[in-house]
């Protein structure tokens, strides 16, 4: 690929202008764009206003990943413009295959070297991998790892355990396209750690992704909101590591994902009711509501979200089917804001949408 390819930048006027797409002109134009100078951009990421000047003139030739996601973050960019501004630091020579690696745990979980598939090998190391990927770049005490890789614990869980990580690590240095010494897996004095940048596992993009769209939020930027709300729920697959053990699905970092998405997807909905997109929000909703059959707020929502775009059948399917699911499993009537949305929909006081699609 030529690593000078002509690419469309957006500047501050709002016009398209092609520029030579090199990772400096484009950085350079997101920059300008924002109205920021290098010193500005810099305090802003935090790194160090030399390391701007450096890579604007592309006088550094492979970018630390940690430093790309911070200057995103700083300029606001969008995950599209993410990808463009990264795709110029990874083209190399003609035919040079992508070896990148890339763990996903937000569904199934899954390794990747560049986009060969790899298998992860046998459970205990499938538990092992997720556990550490669903809290990406943070330390994990050895106690938490045996505690998800045994009921009852051997004698010998530590001497394992220390098996398991050299195998993983193994699996894992294969694909990385860091450093050639740089090690994937680290231990720190309170456990072990994935070194990996936010953007190679999904469980760090679904994050940044959702931070960036709070910040949005609280700016009263509601349609980019909606954006980076959407795009981060996208990042998921599926129910968090689907097949995995119920000790992983139990820890407190892989619940507390499972929550965020919750709550995520909650002001999506909210969001697009508010901004007359309600059909933004129907797929995630309905995602999310396959693995919290019981949260009433979520269904009222979904409710909502149907019946807002035209398919006021399924809403009131939906609410049959809840209604009938709440009194088999806990004996119970819908609550007040289930039964609020079925009246809505009766009465067909739902949020609109402006034909953007989920």
């Amino acid at each position: 690929m030529d690593r000078h390819l002509r690419l469309p930048l957006r500047w501050g006027s709002g016009a398209v202008r092609e520029e030579s797409g090199t990772f400096g002109a484009l950085l350079r134009g997101y920059r300008t764009r924002a109205g920021m100078t290098q010193v500005a951009l810099a305090t802003r990421a935090g790194v160090g206003v030399r390391t701007v000047r450096d890579l604007e003139h592309d006088r550094v030739r492979q970018p630390q990943r940690r430093v790309l996601t911070r200057l995103a973050a700083a300029l606001d960019l969008s995950a599209a413009e993410q990808a463009r501004l990264g795709s110029t630091t990874t083209a190399g020579r003609p035919g040079e295959r992508d070896r990148s690696l890339r763990i996903d745990v937000l569904g199934p979980l899954r390794i990747r070297h560049g986009d060969r598939p790899v298998d992860v090998g046998p459970p205990k190391h499938q538990l092992l991998l997720g556990l550490l990927a669903v809290q990406p770049d943070q330390p994990v005490p050895v106690c938490d790892i045996v505690d998800v890789l045994w009921d009852r614990p051997p004698r010998s869980c530590r001497g394992l355990v220390q098996t398991y990580l050299t195998r993983v690590r193994r699996l894992v240095r294969a694909g990385y396209a860091g450093s050639a010494t740089a090690p994937v897996i680290v231990r720190d004095r309170h456990g072990y750690r994935l070194a990996l940048p936010a953007d190679r596992v999904d469980a760090g993009r679904f994050r940044c992704l959702t931070e960036r769209a709070a910040r949005a939020h609280r700016r009263g930027q509601l349609d980019r909101a909606v954006e980076l709300f959407s795009a981060g729920l996208a990042c998921w697959r599926g129910p968090l590591l689907a097949g995995a053990g119920t000790g992983l699905l139990r820890h407190p970092a892989a619940t507390a994902l499972s929550r965020h998405r919750l709550d995520c997807v909650l002001t999506l909905a909210d969001l697009a009711f508010a901004t007359s997109a309600a059909g933004r929000a129907t797929t995630p909703l309905a995602q999310v509501a396959e693995v919290e059959q019981l949260h009433e707020g979520l269904h009222a929502r979904l409710m909502l979200a149907l019946a807002g775009t035209g398919q006021q059948a399924s809403a009131l399917r939906l609410f049959g089917r809840l209604r009938a699911h709440l009194a088999d499993e806990l004996g119970v009537l819908p609550g007040a804001e289930l039964r609020a949305a079925h009246l809505r929909v009766l009465r067909q006081q739902v949020p609109g949408t402006d034909g953007r699609p989920a």
